[in-house]
């Protein structure tokens, strides 16, 4: 229902695909260690699901190569509803006037944020000392949102960085319908993210 945003899944097991946005790219948890030890010098710990969380910002150059043709990426959970991601989150304003686009009202979002695809903002987790100690460590050290918020915040004259809170009134988080494509609260019934 975002037919001008491509999904890239990642994964062991080949989905059913029904639309052209949806790009399968199989891969497995020793196929990204591998990567993080070619593109980023790294000996990894052992990753299991969780811990990949800790690589969202890292995204940018370990997967460049699917990333090539675009001017933004980003990461989600698996259980995020996408409303119509276009006309309330990815505006052309705001893809013009920031680098991060986080979906949390304060602070940068695991489940869901956008990374403008260019190298000072790919490369932005090296500014960490500790980001070859979170992929040497084997438990999740919330690196896509703590980690990760600190070294934003101190790039601020460099790096335009916005937070937009999906959700528009604080009783109506986690009441939504979906609709056609678009997702609204039901407390108001304003159109979210």
């Amino acid at each position: 229902m975002n037919p001008s945003i491509d999904f890239l899944l990642l994964g062991s097991e080949p989905l059913p695909l029904a639309a052209p946005n949806l790009h399968f790219h199989p891969t497995t948890l020793a196929g990204i260690e591998q990567r993080i030890r070619a593109k980023l010098s790294v000996q990894p710990a052992p990753l299991s699901p969780y811990k990949l969380c800790d690589l969202r910002p890292m995204f940018g150059e370990l997967f460049d190569e699917y990333l090539a043709s675009y001017q933004f990426w980003a990461h989600a959970d698996l259980d995020v509803v996408f409303g119509d991601l276009r006309r309330q989150i990815l505006t052309e304003d705001m893809l013009a006037a920031y680098d991060i686009i986080s979906t949390n009202p304060t602070r940068m979002n695991g489940p869901l944020s956008f990374w403008r695809n260019v190298p000072a903002v790919n490369g932005l987790f090296r500014q960490n000392s500790k980001h070859i100690e979170i992929l040497q460590t084997e438990s999740n050290q919330v690196f896509d949102e703590i980690g990760i918020n600190d070294i934003i915040l101190n790039n601020r004259d460099t790096v335009r960085f916005a937070c937009r809170a999906t959700h528009v009134h604080p009783q109506s988080r986690g009441l939504y319908y979906w609709e056609k494509g678009r997702v609204f609260e039901e407390f108001t019934g304003r159109e979210t993210g």
